[in-house]
């Protein structure tokens, strides 16, 4: 389980409210050196691939999950960069016609 705040900070500049957020791995790909993960808010399903596009970074394909209350969740197109015992990861849209970026903080 990882405990982190979250914030992301949209193209106008303005940012988002910080959110409290676990997540679970539900699978492990280590031939493909990929995994999913669980968010416990809403049981939003999500995917990164590791080391893509390049070494250290974390790609997330855009999708759509189901959620715990019966109805459905899209989530954007994100290159990711854990910052290495550190507990910060950084975040970026490559999406086209999204633009944010953020910042989680890992909490205990």
């Amino acid at each position: 389980m990882n405990k982190f705040w979250d914030l992301s900070i949209g193209a106008t500049g303005y940012a988002g409210a910080v959110t409290d957020t676990t997540t679970t791995i539900v699978s492990v790909d280590s031939a493909a050196s990929s995994y999913t993960r669980s968010r416990a808010a809403d049981g939003r399903v999500d995917g990164f691939t590791i080391n893509k596009p390049r070494d250290g970074l974390r790609y997330r394909a855009a999708g759509t999950s189901a959620t715990t209350s019966g109805g459905s969740v899209n989530y954007s197109e994100i290159i990711a960069m854990p910052l290495s015992n550190t507990g910060l990861n950084v975040y970026v849209s490559v999406a086209a016609n999204q633009s944010f970026f953020g910042v989680s903080v890992n909490h205990d």
